[in-house]
C-alpha cells in the first residue's frame, strides 16, 4: 500500500469515527428527550393514581392505657389524604417514643392501599419501692427500670397495678415518671432485672418475697415472710446471694438446695459461694 492509499484510508477512518460520534450523540439526545417526555407524562399520572388509590383513609391506635388515642394520633401526625408511600413508619415510631416515655414499644404498620395501624406497648410495672419521701410515697418501676408512677400507700400500689415485687433499693438519686432510675453508685441497679427474671424462673415464685438490694455486696431475699413487705422477720427462707456476680446461677443453686430441705425448714440458705452453698435452720 503506497503512501497516498494510506492517507486515503486514514481519512476514511476518521470520517467514520466522526460520523459514529455524531450518531451516538444523536442517540443520547433522543434517549434523554424520550426520558424527559416520559417523566412529564407519567408524573401527573402517578400523582393521580397514588392520590386516588393510596391516599390514607384511616389511622388507628391500640395497646396503650397510659396515653389516649387522641394524644398518640396527634403525635403521629398522619393526616387523611396523605400518600401512604411517603409515610415513614420508623420516623413516626421514633417521634412517638420520644414524646411518650411510658411506652416501651411502638410499631407502625402501613396496610395497603389506604390504612395505617399504630400498635403500642406500655412499660410493664415490675416492682415498687419506698422513696422515703412523704410527698412521693412509693415509686412503681418497670422491667426497663423506668418509673411509671407513684402511689401514697402499698395498698394503692396493689389496687392500681396488681401484685408487684417490693424491693429495698440502694440509694436512688433520680426518680421521675418516664425516666430511668438513677443510682448514686454506678452498678447499683444494673443487675436488678436479671435477678428478678431469675427468681421468676424458680419454684419460689408463688411465695411472697422481699428483695433486699440495699447493698449490691450483700443481696438478700426473704421468701414467705409473714411480715411482707415491711421486713424480713418471719421469713421461711432467707436467701443470701452475696454480691451481684453470677446472680442467675446463684438463684438456680438456691432453688436446688431448697428442693432438698424438709417441709418444716425455716432459716438461712446461703449461695454466696456458688461452690459451697449451705442451709441452716435458725429455729434450732
Amino acid at each position: 500500500m503506497n503512501e497516498e492509499q494510506q492517507k486515503e484510508r486514514a481519512e476514511t477512518e476518521e470520517l467514520f469515527e466522526e460520523l459514529g460520534g455524531r450518531i451516538e450523540k444523536r442517540r443520547k439526545k433522543i434517549l434523554i428527550t424520550s426520558i424527559v417526555i416520559a417523566v412529564l407524562i407519567l408524573t401527573p399520572v402517578f400523582a393521580i393514581l397514588t392520590k386516588s388509590f393510596f391516599a390514607v383513609e384511616s389511622v388507628s391506635v391500640s395497646g396503650s392505657s397510659a396515653y389516649s388515642e387522641e394524644e398518640l394520633l396527634a403525635c403521629a401526625n398522619i393526616e387523611k389524604g396523605d400518600i401512604l408511600f411517603f409515610v415513614s413508619s420508623s420516623r413516626v415510631e421514633r417521634r412517638i417514643l420520644s414524646e411518650y416515655p411510658l411506652l416501651e414499644k411502638v410499631n407502625v404498620k402501613k396496610i395497603y392501599p389506604n390504612s395505617v395501624v399504630i400498635e403500642t406497648v406500655d412499660e410493664t410495672p415490675m416492682l415498687y419501692f419506698d422513696t422515703g419521701s412523704e410527698e412521693i410515697g412509693y415509686a412503681v418501676v418497670s422491667h426497663n427500670q423506668k418509673t411509671v408512677g407513684f402511689c401514697a400507700t402499698k395498698e394503692q400500689v396493689e389496687e392500681q397495678y396488681g401484685k408487684l415485687y417490693y424491693v429495698r433499693m440502694p440509694r436512688v438519686k433520680v426518680v421521675a415518671v418516664g425516666e430511668k432510675l438513677g443510682f448514686f453508685e454506678a452498678g447499683d441497679g444494673n443487675y436488678i432485672p436479671e435477678l428478678i427474671e431469675a427468681y421468676n424462673q424458680t419454684k419460689l415464685v408463688d411465695l411472697p418475697v422481699l428483695f433486699d438490694l440495699s447493698s449490691r455486696f450483700d443481696i438478700r431475699l426473704y421468701c414467705g415472710t409473714s411480715a411482707y413487705p415491711d421486713g424480713g422477720s418471719g421469713a421461711k427462707y432467707t436467701i443470701l446471694l452475696g454480691n451481684k456476680s453470677d446472680i442467675s446461677q446463684k438463684m438456680r443453686f438456691a432453688e436446688g438446695i431448697i428442693d432438698k430441705l424438709e417441709p418444716g425448714f425455716e432459716g438461712i440458705v446461703s449461695v454466696e459461694d456458688v461452690k459451697n452453698g449451705y442451709a441452716r435452720d435458725t429455729r434450732v
